[in-house]
């Protein structure tokens, strides 16, 4: 199968198996206050369809390809839960034991190789990967390998409206229709963290139609976050 592991070139690999979820409560909503620190005059486009900036360096397609790899260990039937061995720690109390969608995403980049970025402006809000984004440069206009996705609960929500972020593990199909897979902590059951867990989830991602709802999750795509090198 064809995937996305570079800016414009597809390559080869597919490393990729739920209940609609609700609305999640505002508090995993709210953009951390770390977004208006790092906000530039001028305005910003980040949904799908923007081009990526290169002020940072993009992670290798190797890098990519082992960030994929992180993400498919913990998916597991039954899905791992946040005290799992694997991670090392439990993601539940990382993440002050709520929603650990974004303790999960950043568990994946940090193991995956020490030379990703990770840390400030990430934190167990979902919306951090957005700042993070922000922070980097790091947008990209279609889905690719490795890519952090953020999710909202409503069509084109905007930025208030994050609510998930799973991390991308396979992306099938050339421009500009693409078939992806990502990995997600936290789903499930996102109302009780402790009883929540990993699981994949795939969805059509078009140009035409750039913010398609996931029914798995329940929420809808908003945009891509490619991890940068320290």
């Amino acid at each position: 199968m064809t995937i996305r592991i570079g800016l414009s070139m597809p390559s080869v690999l597919d490393i990729s198996a739920g209940s609609p979820r609700k609305p999640r409560p505002v508090r995993q909503r709210l953009v951390v206050a770390a977004a208006a620190a790092v906000m530039m005059a001028g305005a910003l486009t980040v949904g799908p369809g923007t081009s990526p900036v290169a002020a940072s360096s993009l992670v290798t397609n190797a890098q990519r390809v082992e960030i994929a790899r992180k993400a498919n260990s913990a998916v597991s039937v039954p899905g791992k839960r946040c005290q799992d061995p694997l991670f090392g720690e439990d993601l539940c109390a990382q993440s002050n034991n709520h929603e650990w969608c974004a303790t999960f995403a950043d568990w994946v980049w940090v193991n995956a190789d020490p030379g990703i970025w990770t840390g400030y402006p990430i934190t167990p809000a979902a919306s951090s990967f957005w700042t993070y984004g922000h922070y980097h440069s790091s947008f990209t206009s279609t889905p690719l390998l490795g890519d952090a996705v953020v999710f909202t609960d409503s069509y084109d929500g905007g930025v208030n409206h994050i609510a998930h972020v799973a991390i991308i593990v396979a992306v099938n199909g050339s421009y500009p229709s693409y078939t992806v897979t990502s990995v997600g902590g936290n789903e499930g059951n996102p109302y009780d963290p402790y009883s929540s867990f990993v699981q994949s989830d795939t969805f059509t991602w078009t140009v035409s139609s750039p913010y398609p709802y996931v029914a798995k999750v329940g929420l809808y795509v908003y945009s891509f976050i490619s991890p940068v090198q320290k």
